[in-house]
């Protein structure tokens, strides 16, 4: 993750792919009032499989809507700050 922007109500940053999938992706995510959050995902790249580079591209939109607090056995993964 590169170019991590924090905005009040959400985020924007690059995700950068190395490897046997080589690419950029533009992501971001925010809340339009608390209880509802939007976000996007927009990947350019290309996978190599043996001789054959293959390019890519897809975009992955998600909606999230706040319904309790009460996550039961769940337990959430710790936020880290870096």
């Amino acid at each position: 993750m590169t170019n991590i922007v924090k905005k009040p109500n959400g985020m924007t940053a690059d995700m950068v792919c190395t490897g046997t999938m080589t690419g950029k992706a533009t992501l971001e995510s925010f809340s339009t009032d608390g209880e509802r959050a939007k976000g996007k995902v927009h990947f350019i790249g290309s996978l190599h499989a043996g001789a054959k580079t293959m390019p890519m591209e897809w975009t992955t939109e998600s909606s999230a809507i706040f319904k309790t607090a009460d996550c039961g056995d769940v337990k959430p993964f710790p936020i880290r700050d870096k």
